[in-house]
């Protein structure tokens, strides 16, 4: 879940936090609406797939709002408005939240008032309710206060006329946040204390969390410090209970303003710190930026420079990246227009060629008229050659129609196979997923030097003896594809895909004969039959197989090492010295590698990016043995604690040099 912090700045002392919390839960910022697919839409084929492409896009609007654009907008290009009227207002409403979380507010509010005109068509008074309530959040974020009142006033009366209890309840919460973000407290106490009552009735504990958040604030804003810590420390709890991470990282910044404002900054920078790992979990970089800004003054008031100098470095990049992603907002906004002005243009074209061929036909007809009444005796002539020269025409202007349909679906064509692609890259290469579902104790670092990356990593569970999914038993991989950005990625898609035929579909287990195999396939692919010209693109890998039944370790290297370490000592094993793929030696089978596992044994697996990045005083490269002495360093932490303490080592380290290479690191405790 993400907004823009920038337009609460102004608010005093830790405010800004709650009315973010307030703002972004859902229900309040965005009604959500009936679920797609319930509503009476057209029987068609593609009504089922539309519908569930606005699910998912709900689905990822917290945590994955990239995703959430992708498909909701999949969904609006899908879609004609009056045949699917219902469900295009559904889906632009899924698309406006999806770009709100992206903090692209300008955007969010063209397609919210698109929902809008299309519900007050329809006369849908319970859509329009919360299209009015989605519009006045966006204003309560941009500090446009009249048109949020406004707009939560009409929300309001049509929850009332409604009788729709829940929706009466949101929009009360919505008037208590406009209220605070005027420091207007009494009335905020008022609205806020009867939406408590009606959310409580219904245990709605994702609403209580902003309740409870809302009045934390006003108690703190009137300078009831204690009152204000109870209703946050409720709100935490229940936010705990409900898994809402975001919420969780702004009400530990409210809490820790509390506690510094007490005098107490041991708790503060408790809550602080809390507040840090959670937004590092969920990439939420307004709250990252907010508590390394905490951070950094609470250790300058304490007197401690070195701590304070390391955040405020952090705090200055953080804020950086929002002010970039900003900037994104704009050009997106001007991509848009640009759109809409084509397509403006090539309707008026369209218009005037209507116009056009109606004039002509029209002169025809004069032109009959005359010559029927000049030249009656010629009539049939005249007639012959006017119907020669219409099928003519007619035959002309079928064969440019047909030409322009070929031309416009062989666009459309392409444009849907980029897309498409863009999409089953993004599935393909997300199986993070896979470690938590089979309760791995693992961390993954993973960091593309572009947007796309050539490094991936990549898990499969070995089916059992009886054919089911085993429970003990897994094919991991970390791998680095021939190149990075766009090449990269598709030379990874290359491997996932032959990993998962050779393992999957063929059932070879060996990792080293699953080298073998790949190198083959690898070749075969990139060099076909008939071509002069070798191509030496492949992946170095490591490929693992975990047996943690029989506590066992088989595994294969391709220039990629792997290290053991256990009670403190670590253990190298090298690679072979050859490619996933052609190169320029001779082709040799890869070596197998069996080693017992013990309990508490911690395996990492790597790409060369970490060890080859550019840094330091010096500018030199990291290397393989400072970070040999740094897993060492930190193996005796959590894997969570490890995977942060080597991202922040690699940060230090980078500096201000342009990152070298994708980076892959896997780790696993036994």
């Amino acid at each position: 879940m993400r907004g823009n912090l920038s337009s609460v700045l102004a608010l005093s002392g830790f405010k800004r936090f709650a009315v973010l919390l307030i703002i972004l839960l859902p229900g309040t910022v965005f009604t959500i609406r009936k679920a797609a697919g319930q509503s009476d839409i057209p029987s068609v084929t593609d009504t089922v797939f539309i519908a569930s492409l606005i699910r998912q896009s709900e689905k990822y609007w917290y945590t994955f709002p990239d995703s959430s654009i992708l498909l909701a907008g999949e969904a609006v290009s899908k879609m004609d408005t009056v045949k699917f009227a219902e469900l295009f207002s559904h889906a632009c409403n899924s698309l406006g939240t999806a770009y709100y979380m992206k903090g692209f507010h300008s955007i969010c509010l063209d397609y919210y008032f698109k929902a809008l005109r299309i519900d007050e068509r329809m006369k849908d008074s319970s859509d329009i309710a919360a299209d009015l309530n989605n519009i006045g959040n966006i204003y309560l974020v941009q500090a446009k206060y009249d048109k949020a009142y406004e707009y939560f006033s009409g929300a309001l009366k049509l929850r009332y006329n409604l009788n729709d209890t829940r929706g009466i309840g949101n929009a009360l919460l919505n008037i208590a946040n406009l209220y605070i973000s005027q420091s207007d407290y009494e009335p905020a106490l008022v609205h806020a204390r009867k939406a408590l009552g009606i959310f409580d009735s219904l245990n709605d504990k994702e609403k209580l969390v902003a309740i409870y958040s809302t009045m934390g604030t006003i108690s703190n804003n009137i300078g009831i410090s204690g009152e204000a810590l109870g209703y946050y420390t409720k709100a935490l709890h229940l936010a705990k209970e409900i898994n809402d991470l975001q919420s969780e990282c702004i009400l530990s910044l409210n809490l820790g303003n509390i506690f510094s404002q007490e005098g107490k900054t041991g708790k503060s920078i408790l809550y602080y710190e809390d507040a840090v790992s959670i937004a590092q979990d969920i990439d939420y970089l307004e709250g990252l930026s907010s508590a390394f800004e905490k951070l950094y003054l609470t250790y300058e008031g304490m007197k401690m420079y070195e701590e304070s100098f390391q955040y405020y470095k952090l705090f200055v990049y953080m804020r950086d990246s929002l002010q970039r992603k900003e900037n994104i907002e704009a050009l997106v906004k001007n991509e848009m227009e640009y759109k809409y002005e084509k397509e403006r243009e090539m309707a008026r074209m369209e218009q005037e060629k209507k116009d056009l061929l109606a004039t002509e036909r029209e002169k025809q007809q004069n032109l009959v008229l005359i010559i029927l009444m000049i030249l009656f005796s010629g009539v049939l002539v005249v007639a012959f050659l006017i119907y020669r020269s219409y099928r003519e025409k007619k035959k002309a202007n079928s064969e440019l129609n047909q030409k322009n349909k070929i031309i416009e679906q062989q666009n459309r064509d392409i444009t849907d196979s980029i897309e498409y692609a863009m999409r089953i890259q993004g599935a393909m290469t997300n199986t993070e997923y896979l470690f938590t579902k089979y309760h791995l104790d693992y961390f993954i670092v993973y960091f593309p030097k572009h947007i796309v990356s050539g490094d991936f990593y990549y898990l499969t569970p070995v089916p059992a003896e009886n054919g089911s999914e085993s429970k003990s038993t897994y094919m991991i991989a970390t791998a680095d594809s021939t190149g990075h950005g766009v090449p990269g990625a598709f030379m990874s898609l290359i491997g996932i895909m032959l990993l998962d035929e050779i393992i999957v579909q063929k059932k070879i287990m060996q990792p080293d004969k699953v080298l073998d195999m790949m190198r083959d396939e690898i070749i075969k692919i990139l060099n076909p039959e008939g071509r002069t010209e070798k191509t030496y693109d492949g992946m170095d890998m490591v490929l693992c197989k975990f047996d943690f039944e029989r506590m066992s370790l088989e595994f294969a290297a391709a220039n990629n090492p792997l290290y053991i370490i256990r009670r403190g000592e670590i253990t190298d094993y090298r690679p072979d010295k050859m490619p996933v793929g052609l190169y320029f030696g001779n082709e040799k089978p890869y070596t197998p590698y069996s080693v017992p596992l013990q309990k508490g044994d911690i395996i990492y697996t790597i790409t060369d990016g970490y060890p080859d990045q550019l840094g330091g005083p010096k500018g030199k490269k990291l290397k393989y043995s400072a970070m040999k002495e740094l897993f060492v360093s930190v193996h005796h932490l959590t894997m969570k604690e490890q995977k942060k303490k080597i991202e922040e080592t690699f940060r230090k380290w980078k500096g201000e040099y342009e990152q070298t290479d994708d980076i892959c690191i896997v780790g696993i405790r036994v």
